[in-house]
């Protein structure tokens, strides 16, 4: 059965909030997440909505809101891989060091870190989930001790521990350039199907393997796919800014769409202009 797209209103979904977001984690979180008589005080600073939840990879996105003062219970690791676009504030990741306002993460399977905020955090969150070509394994919280903060819990060789796409632990999107599509497209033939003169991106990561990759992308005003055809290929989108259209569904900033390698097809075109972050799978 061919699977179809869908828009979710990100303006639409409710903050959950405290011990509630505990009880929306994955199965390999629970149990993980740290002494229980601190989960109260500590998950009374985390937010979130989730935008994405995939129970068959435990592929998920989450919009996280980290209030000042939070502070993870304490250092841990992933089995999943973890991206992590920062929309706004800040947070000070041990075992990494910090990342503000603008900045990507790509950490693979296995690396130990703790995050805490003083001034606050708004972040769209990923777990990759399971994917073989991109190394990464289901969406799970491994508690470690402080001493093995910025160690990889799961390989001793690097070259393994660094998986597909390296280890980017602070990506300054501001002030990495915009790049033409055009001069992309002719290595990557699922973007030839888009309106290439009127788009940009940056890309943040990539594996060079699958040709798997998360971008920002620019639509300039007046954007419009020349026909609507299929990728070929998962895309997620989410809407930083601007608006976007997609067949008959408009998206603004908070929007996200999944569309499916082989969902039907629905041409983009964005008026006014915008900006989202995309994952493309390989």
């Amino acid at each position: 059965m061919t699977e179809a797209a869908r828009v979710v209103r990100g303006g639409g979904i409710a903050w959950t909030r405290g011990l509630d977001t505990v009880a929306g984690m994955p199965d390999g979180y629970g149990g993980n997440l740290g002494p229980e008589d601190r989960l109260a005080d500590t998950y009374s600073r985390w937010e979130q909505k989730t935008l994405l939840d995939d129970p068959g990879t435990t592929r998920r996105i989450d919009l996280v809101r980290l209030l000042p003062g939070f502070a993870d219970p304490g250092p841990a690791y992933h089995d999943s891989a973890e991206e992590c676009l920062v929309l706004e504030g800040g947070c000070d990741i041990d075992g990494e060091g910090p990342v503000e306002a603008g900045d990507y993460f790509w950490r693979p399977p296995g690396w130990v870190h703790a995050a805490r905020t003083r001034t606050g955090f708004l972040g769209l969150l990923c777990q990759e989930g399971v994917s073989e070509g991109d190394a990464s394994g289901p969406a799970t919280r491994r508690v470690r001790p402080a001493e093995d903060l910025g160690r990889n819990a799961l390989f001793d060789d690097l070259e393994t521990a660094v998986g597909p796409r390296g280890w980017i632990r602070r990506l300054p999107t501001p002030l990495m350039p915009w790049v033409p599509a055009v001069a992309l497209a002719p290595n990557r033939g699922w973007m030839r199907v888009l309106d290439c003169p009127r788009l940009s991106v940056k890309v943040l990561s990539e594996n060079r393997n699958t040709g798997a990759l998360s971008l920002l992308a620019r639509f300039e005003p007046g954007y419009r796919d020349p026909a609507a055809r299929r990728l070929g290929r998962r895309l997620i989108g989410y809407v930083v800014s601007g608006e976007i259209e997609a067949g008959n569904a408009a998206l603004g900033r908070g929007d996200l769409i999944h569309r499916p390698a082989e969902s039907a097809p629905a041409a983009l075109s964005s008026p006014a202009g915008a900006v989202l972050f995309m994952k493309v799978d390989g």
